[in-house]
């Protein structure tokens, strides 16, 4: 009974709600940072529609709160969102519901920094979140010879392999920033040519204490046009020894100091809010730029995402919570605008940051997400700028198809990738008008 008195008493008590699609693996590591929290006054709800009971996370021992809501059917981002919400409404009267990827390492601050923010003034609807790719990158830049290989009329230097990682980085992003060709495929794995000089960011595990060196595995292949072919390596201003290529070796080992890592590790950042650019896509602000503090002031924004951030009651009993035929895309958006139309400000709090693993759940440019991102932007264009911004959409969606009808008619409609993307298409152009009619956000 005494229990039950003080949290009553509790002000701005949260809803942490967090939803994962076949496997809880990614919910481990993010109850794990759930737990380091600096801010208490919160309880989770993991919606998801195979499992009722998690043995792993309840043996586990966690101090907070926790409900497992097992949904009768996939509702994809929107409606288990809708659900959580709903079901933690019953439970207490939140006045905060925190949204957060399962494929995520909040920090100790995530949702202190939210909630204080949140809470200057009732007119601000949500606070979106810092979000990083799951681990700090190094950048390395290489130079080397190119020549044309045989039949190639490009200046080639040498194959880089995409397994080439650092030791103890399990992270599979890479960003090829400078320098490369388009993948391609050998008999050996996925590779890139480089030109003459090249920089990428590869993934670095976490400074581990005993470790004073780190160790570089690069599988890589030398031009055999050229003989005598060296590669320079650099990071930062630490140059690294030159490797001696040649034709039958596939892998180098490069050892380098724990204190060039520390002085030169980054994190690359995935969103710093979110927008639309004038073809009404939605993009996320400040993707793939090096964090060097260039978004490191609160502001506010157009839109929030619901990859990690903070959403006030007042703000969702006013605008509605999401739509769920959008299921997953775009939903995020279309909840932003709901909330800026009732009057809701939107911030960005850089003291909340999230490492997002980021596609951890659905491949970006399968039939997945293509279907959804494309149907829903024709969508969200016409609820929320009219009928001309409706049918520009429409008809970018409509030029496409026609443009894998022709291609498909060239192969005798017998490539079964381009008839696949061609009814993809279809089913797109009609499930846009349909979307359109079933229009309906979920009341709170």
């Amino acid at each position: 009974m005494l229990s039950l008195l003080l949290q009553k008493k509790m002000t701005h008590r949260v809803a942490v709600i967090t939803g994962f699609f076949e496997s809880p693996d990614f919910l481990k590591i993010l109850f794990h940072h759930l737990q380091q929290q600096s801010f208490f006054d919160f309880d989770v709800y993991v919606y998801n529609y195979r499992y009722a009971k998690l043995e792993e996370i309840d043996a586990a021992g966690y101090t907070f709160n926790y409900t497992i809501l097992k949904l009768s059917a996939n509702a994809g981002f929107a409606g288990g969102n809708n659900y959580a919400i709903k079901e933690a409404n019953k439970k207490y009267d939140y006045s905060f519901y925190a949204l957060i990827n399962d494929d995520t390492k909040p920090d100790v601050d995530w949702l202190k920094t939210l909630v204080e923010l949140a809470s200057t003034d009732t007119n601000i609807g949500a606070v979106t979140s810092k979000m990083v790719y799951y681990e700090p990158f190094i950048e390395l830049n290489g130079i080397t010879l190119q020549q044309q290989n045989s039949g190639d009329n490009r200046e080639l230097g040498i194959r880089f392999y995409l397994n080439s990682s650092f030791d103890e980085s399990y992270y599979n992003k890479r960003f090829f920033l400078n320098g490369f060709y388009h993948q391609e495929e050998d008999e050996i794995n996925t590779f890139r040519w480089t030109a003459s000089r090249f920089t990428i960011a590869l993934p670095v595990a976490r400074i581990i204490e005993g470790f004073e060196m780190y160790r570089l595995k690069l599988f890589i292949r030398k031009n055999k046009f050229l003989s005598n072919q060296k590669l320079k390596l650099f990071i930062g201003n630490f140059a690294l020894p030159p490797i001696e290529l040649n034709d039958d070796q596939l892998f180098y080992e490069v050892m380098i100091p724990k204190t060039v890592i520390l002085n030169n590790q980054q994190f690359i950042i995935q969103n710093a809010g979110s927008d639309y650019d004038v073809n009404l896509n939605g993009f996320d602000i400040g993707a793939g730029e090096r964090d060097k503090g260039q978004y490191n002031d609160v502001r506010e924004v157009n839109m929030f995402c619901g990859g990690a951030c903070l959403i006030s009651k007042i703000a969702l009993e006013k605008a509605g919570l999401f739509n769920a035929h959008f299921f997953s895309y775009y939903e995020d958006s279309d909840l932003s605008l709901r909330l800026r139309k009732q009057g809701f400000k939107i911030l960005y709090n850089p003291s909340s940051l999230v490492l997002h693993y980021h596609s951890g759940s659905s491949v970006e440019w399968s039939p997945f997400f293509t279907y959804y991102v494309f149907r829903n932007k024709i969508i969200f264009s016409g609820k929320h700028f009219g009928a001309k911004a409706y049918l520009k959409a429409y008809k970018e969606r409509i030029k496409e198809t026609w443009l894998y009808f022709k291609w498909a008619r060239k192969n005798n409609f017998s490539d079964p990738m381009l008839q696949a993307r061609l009814k993809l298409n279809v089913r797109i152009l009609i499930d846009a008008v349909a979307g359109l009619i079933k229009y309906k956000p979920a009341k709170f």
